[in-house]
């Protein structure tokens, strides 16, 4: 048996494997579409609509919650940040702007006052 059998025997299995594949395709389709019709299968694909939309409802809100008290941690963090920064500043006590140092030494710095 040379090359030419095994072409046959090649040529004639992927035929039959391929009629085979397609009716069991055929079969898995027929079973789908008769699923997809039946009410109850109906029934339960509307009941997980709405539980997923319930579900997205709840989800939302809890984010919408947490957004909103990082943002007021944030606020405060900021908030806390100015204050220990003002207090810092040579000749302030947590006075205006006018009264920090435009020039000079940076506060800190080797060779300067603390």
């Amino acid at each position: 048996m040379g090359k030419l059998g095994v072409l046959v025997g090649f040529g004639a299995g992927y035929v039959l494997g391929a009629r085979a594949g397609r009716e069991r395709y055929e079969q898995i389709m027929g079973q789908l579409r008769r699923a997809r019709n039946d009410p109850r299968v109906q029934m339960a694909a509307e009941q997980a609509v709405g539980v997923a939309a319930e579900q997205a409802q709840h989800a939302r809100e809890a984010v919408g919650e947490m957004a909103g008290q990082a943002g007021a941690a944030v606020k405060e963090k900021v908030g806390e940040a100015a204050e220990a920064a003002k207090e810092r500043m040579p000749g302030s006590s947590g006075g205006t702007s006018e009264e920090w140092p435009t020039s000079g030494p940076t506060p800190g710095t080797p060779g300067t006052p603390h």
